[in-house]
């Protein structure tokens, strides 16, 4: 039977630790079970460069490596760097050079439910304005200017449809307010 010169559990060992230290050596950055482990990543970046041509995609559709859109894959790494480890971070930008997104780059927050409340709240006091009353056909869509000078395009008639039907979970002060602008909740 052949013997390994040097057992796995050596290369986990403190002294083992110590010694790269000392070295200056970088041990491999993975964990067990972690898709970062430096050779999945060294074999990844090799795959790039003959799928490629030897550059990283960017963008999503770009190559495609049995059924996996690495351009899709890059992207999500880039976005959600705060996301990974500080080795998976070393990682991506040491062996595969990949970086992270810039500010620039990040997409824009979504809306709170807050928000797209008031934004609906804004179409039905507008209409209410404009009509006198909030009998609001189920398919009507109002258009209105939100405070980033945008356009936008609210279905009201649904929005409204479902603050009547949810008069029992309505918080008060929402419910005041719609009565303010001519709701009848019947």
């Amino acid at each position: 039977m052949l013997q390994r010169l040097v057992e796995l559990a050596e290369y986990t060992s403190a002294a083992y630790n110590d010694l790269c230290a000392r070295l200056g050596v970088v041990q491999s950055m993975g964990r067990v079970g972690s898709c970062f482990d430096s050779a999945v990543a060294e074999a990844f970046n090799s795959t790039v460069k003959v799928e490629s041509g030897g550059i990283l995609p960017t963008e999503p559709g770009e190559v495609m490596h049995q059924g996996e859109d690495l351009g899709r894959w890059v992207r999500s790494v880039r976005l959600g760097w705060d996301n990974l480890t500080t080795a998976q971070q070393w990682l991506c930008e040491h062996v595969l050079g990949i970086e992270p997104a810039g500010e620039d780059e990040m997409p824009t927050p979504r809306r709170t439910q807050a928000a797209k409340w008031a934004m609906n709240f804004e179409a039905a006091r507008q209409f209410f304005e404009r009509e006198g009353h909030l009998r609001v056909p189920r398919k009507h869509v109002e258009r209105i200017v939100g405070e980033d000078q945008a356009e936008r395009e609210v279905r009201l008639g649904a929005w409204i449809s479902n603050q009547r039907s949810r008069t029992a979970t309505l918080p008060p002060e929402r419910a005041e307010q719609l009565s303010a602008i001519g709701m009848r909740w019947a």
